[in-house]
C-alpha cells in the first residue's frame, strides 16, 4: 500500500506455484484517514501481509506503520527499491510472469499514463520487490490451504 497526504492506494497480488504473480484487486481512497482505510484493507483478508510505502523521514515512516499496525494490519515498511522495482515489474510483464485482472481500472489507467510515481505503480513495485513475504492462506480446521500466495 502507498500512503500519501492526499490518498491511500493498495494492490493485492497472488503468486501461483510457477511464480506468476496475479494482481487481482485494488483499493483507492482519496481520504487518507487510517481507520477507514485499514477496515477496507482488512476486508480483503486480515491475514494477508503487506508492505507500506510512505514518503518522508524515517521517523514519519515508522510512525505511520505503527499506526496501521495498531489498527490490525500485518505490514512492514517497504524498502526503497528505486529503479530496481521498475525494472523488475517490466521484466515480469515482458516474461508473462505478471498478470493484471481487467477489473483493476485504476492500476491500468496509471500504467497507461506511465507515471512511475503514481500510487498504484508504486504499490506494484513494492509488491514485486517484497514478494518473498507472500504467504498462503492459513489452514483452517475445516478447510484446506489455498494454492496461491497472497500479498497486499
Amino acid at each position: 500500500m502507498v500512503v500519501t497526504p492526499k490518498a491511500v492506494a493498495a494492490l493485492w497480488g497472488a503468486r501461483d506455484p510457477s511464480g506468476t504473480i496475479f494482481l487481482y484487486t485494488e483499493h483507492f481512497f482519496s481520504h487518507p484517514e487510517p481507520s477507514q482505510n485499514a477496515r477496507a484493507l482488512q476486508a480483503q483478508g486480515a491475514w494477508i501481509p503487506g508492505v507500506l510505502n510512505v514518503e518522508g523521514s524515517q521517523a514519519d515512516r515508522y510512525s505511520i506503520a505503527h499506526m496501521y499496525r495498531q489498527l490490525g494490519l500485518n505490514i512492514q515498511i517497504a524498502t526503497q527499491a528505486d529503479d530496481a522495482g521498475v525494472y523488475q515489474v517490466l521484466q515480469l510483464l515482458a516474461s508473462n510472469k505478471l498478470k493484471v485482472f481487467a477489473s483493476l481500472s485504476g492500476f491500468l489507467a496509471e500504467y497507461r499514463i506511465g507515471d512511475e510515481q503514481s500510487g498504484f505503480l508504486l504499490c506494484c513495485q513494492s509488491l514485486i520487490v517484497s514478494r518473498d513475504r507472500m504467504r498462503t492462506r492459513p489452514v483452517s480446521r475445516t478447510g484446506a490451504a489455498a494454492t496461491c500466495s497472497l500479498w497486499r
